[in-house]
């Protein structure tokens, strides 16, 4: 049987007090490495059913998935619209400005920053300035998507883990021996434990990124919202509309991830009160009860205790977005 220490997310070295020191990356790298000792420990092996290994294989093709979803969003098309093409933009009003000989003060900057009016027919500077300002934002797009890949990749062997659950409290039968039963239902009471534990400490160690991502990039539609509705130019509404379409599907790809997550916490339930437990010994249906208890606390994913990570969560960005786009509106008039 596997020791606690081993999977748990909350082991000796992952001491929470070192989060708000190390920031963000030892976040991912206590996410990943969780990852990495779930693949070693939950994996095919010669005792696997049928089902066990249809849902391994679907724990992996998931994982697979999600790495080319995130790599295509935010490492491709986020990277060729945020930064790729206004770099490209910067470069070319930069050299039109240069050969008429006019100061660089309308361009289109990636993000401004204020530096000194000596600079402004310096040809050199705005290059080194401009550069540097894509290099900085382009690493923020490459952190943000190991961040996104290490949350993602967690979704799916947490939703592997209660699948497995489910299946082997599915299995036990009426007839099986007490000696049979005593070691199966001991793998469960772990496999119980670990689900709660991790569940709620995954929960709590990607609060910080959940809620950057949910935020960051609601904010953003409620920006591009505003921009399509009051810009007349069809070709900078197109890509606003585009980039709108991007964020959203960011942000419903994970809250959809959040709702699985729920959905099975339901499942893992509904599986304990329907076992087969009518003809088992009295030692089997306390340790039944025992958990039947602890699954009374929903399995939900809640950054910070604010919101459950759900389906409900797109419908509280939307109605968000909307108050705050009509509110912008109501300013500009």
């Amino acid at each position: 049987m596997e020791q606690p220490h081993q999977q748990s997310f909350n082991s000796e070295r992952d001491d929470p007090t070192l989060e708000r020191t190390d920031g963000l990356f030892r976040l991912e790298r206590k996410l990943l490495d969780y990852v990495r000792r779930h693949l070693e420990l939950h994996k095919v092996h010669a005792e696997s059913n049928d089902r066990e290994r249809e849902i391994f294989k679907e724990r992996d093709e998931k994982i697979l998935k999600y790495n080319r979803f995130v790599s295509l969003l935010l490492t491709h098309i986020i990277h060729v619209l945020c930064a790729i093409i206004p770099f490209v933009a910067v470069l070319i009003s930069l050299f039109k400005s240069y050969m008429k000989g006019e100061n660089f003060t309308n361009l289109p900057f990636i993000m401004h920053l204020y530096f000194p009016s000596v600079f402004d027919r310096s040809m050199a500077f705005q290059l080194v300035y401009q550069t540097s300002l894509y290099v900085w934002w382009s690493c923020m797009l490459y952190c943000w998507s190991v961040l996104a890949r290490s949350v993602y990749f967690c979704f799916a062997c947490l939703a592997a883990e209660i699948d497995l659950f489910c299946v082997s409290l599915e299995e036990i039968s009426e007839n099986e021996s007490e000696e049979k039963l005593r070691k199966r239902m001991g793998k469960l009471v772990h496999e119980h434990q670990l689900i709660c534990r991790n569940t709620e400490y995954f929960g709590r160690v990607s609060s910080k990124i959940i809620f950057g991502i949910v935020n960051l990039y609601g904010s953003q539609i409620c920006i591009y919202l505003i921009f399509i509705t009051l810009i007349d130019d069809i070709y900078v509404k197109v890509r606003y509309i585009i980039c709108y379409a991007v964020v959203f599907a960011f942000i419903y790809f994970i809250s959809w991830n959040g709702q699985i997550i729920t959905d099975l916490g339901r499942r893992l339930k509904l599986t304990l009160f329907q076992s087969s437990w009518i003809d088992k010994p009295v030692w089997f249906r306390k340790t039944l009860l025992f958990m039947m208890t602890r699954a009374s606390k929903d399995i939900l994913i809640r950054p910070f205790g604010l919101y459950i990570l759900g389906i409900d969560c797109i419908v509280t960005v939307c109605k968000g977005t909307y108050t705050y786009m009509n509110f912008a509106n109501e300013m500009l008039r």
